[in-house]
């Protein structure tokens, strides 16, 4: 029976480290304004180069003017390293954690940021012809909180418009991965781009209470005027009454595939706060205040009133 208490409180005490990571590792100097509001930047960036290593510096640099003008959470979107051909694509996978997600987070520490760094290309074991899209959350004591491999690759064919097989290089997450995470700020889901054509990904983050819908992006111009990208956001902060922010790349990348731009962070009665611009790299600011989301769970609990 002794054993079996000392089991019981040791399970208890490595729950809490855990939980204590998860919520408040390196958070305690991460403030609200004065009106309760916590202010976000979304960097809208344009992978221009064929080189991964210049995508890095002009990344690195972004977040770092993004944290200079008090951004307290920072996003970069989908791929912002490699928009290259497949065929040279591979050769540029990373490990993680690795090299690449070290960096970020020193400078997540460094600047005292929360960061989701985007999506990089993760190495494969199971497959060495392949890789995983993986977007990686860090807290700003520099801690890699979490990596989520995007699930739904993005292969179609809509004819005089976009041909593409992402799965030709990308494997598929496991939707064992989907897991919210809490910060200072409220408990952060995470999807990729073309997960947003799936409302259950979402759902199943919000049957774990999330508040921040992160979706790093680099949506397909002909998509994106076809009203696809904000029409599918606004429906996932409506639906899951939750804010939701969109960082997406823009402009047509060394593989010639063209991003919509169109940042876009968004309230959880789908009200849009703030858009970026189509063609142009930017990085967009907007505030976001969790009382607000708390007061359209209350006066429309639709949350509380699912049957399946």
């Amino acid at each position: 029976n002794m054993k079996k208490i000392k089991w019981i409180r040791r399970c208890l005490v490595s729950s809490e480290r855990s939980s204590r990571r998860c919520y408040s590792s390196g958070s305690s100097s991460i403030n609200h304004n004065d009106n309760g509001k916590i202010k976000v930047a979304l960097i809208q960036f344009h992978s221009e180069s064929a080189n991964p290593e210049q995508n890095q510096i002009k990344a690195e640099r972004l977040v770092k003017e993004a944290a200079s003008n008090d951004a307290k959470f920072i996003l970069l979107p989908e791929l912002y390293q490699t928009m290259l051909p497949v065929d040279q694509m591979r050769k540029y996978s990373n490990k993680i954690p690795g090299s690449i997600s070290n960096r970020w987070g020193e400078i997540a520490q460094e600047h005292n940021v929360w960061l989701l760094a985007g999506s990089i290309l993760e190495s494969s074991e199971e497959d060495p012809n392949k890789c995983y899209n993986t977007a990686t959350l860090y807290d700003n004591s520099g801690e890699l909180l979490q990596k989520y491999r995007k699930i739904h690759t993005f292969d179609i064919n809509i004819p005089n418009k976009i041909t593409f097989r992402e799965s030709d290089l990308i494997l598929s997450g496991n939707h064992s991965n989907l897991t919210v995470i809490q910060s200072p700020f409220g408990r952060i889901g995470l999807g990729i781009c073309y997960d947003l054509r799936f409302p259950e990904v979402f759902r199943q983050l919000s049957s774990q209470t999330m508040d921040i819908l992160c979706l790093p992006a680099a949506f397909s111009l002909p998509t994106g005027r076809m009203g696809h990208w904000k029409s599918l956001l606004v429906a996932r902060a409506i639906e899951n009454q939750c804010f939701v922010l969109a960082p997406d790349q823009v402009g047509q990348a060394p593989n010639k595939f063209s991003s919509y731009g169109h940042s876009l962070a968004i309230d959880p009665t789908g009200k849009v706060i703030v858009e970026g611009e189509e063609d142009k790299e930017q990085i967009v600011y907007a505030e976001l205040e969790l009382a607000a989301m708390h007061k359209v769970r209350e006066e429309i609990p639709a949350l509380k009133h699912r049957r399946f």
